[in-house]
């Protein structure tokens, strides 16, 4: 199992997902599935959830934003739908872990 969190997710996938500006956005990985969860002012939500062998990542980089602070893209896709997210570069190991787990970037993407 592998977690990533807090992902800033783009508005169209928040907006697909049903996910509120305020929510804290984590993806889990479990042997069977992706899972997309949120918390906000205590409480946990299970938002989504595909099943892991559906979801290949397509895109997994770097990004410098100015100085010494980095930011992490990720963008899985799943079915029709492509989840697409930023998050602080200092999760870079957590999200290293969430890739290998749904099997790595997918060859010629």
């Amino acid at each position: 199992m592998a977690s990533l969190g807090p992902i800033d997710l783009t508005r169209r996938c928040r907006r697909r997902l049903g996910i509120g500006l305020r929510d804290h956005t984590s993806l889990v990985v479990t042997d069977d599935a992706l899972l997309v969860v949120t918390r906000r002012a205590g409480t946990t939500k299970l938002v989504a959830r595909f099943p892991r062998d559906t979801a290949v990542v397509t895109h997994f980089g770097t990004l410098p934003l100015g100085g010494d602070f980095l930011v992490d893209r990720v963008v899985i896709e799943v079915g029709d739908m492509a989840i697409r997210g930023d998050f602080d570069g200092r999760l870079h190991g957590d999200a290293e872990r969430v890739v290998a787990a749904l099997g790595g970037v997918a060859p010629g993407r």
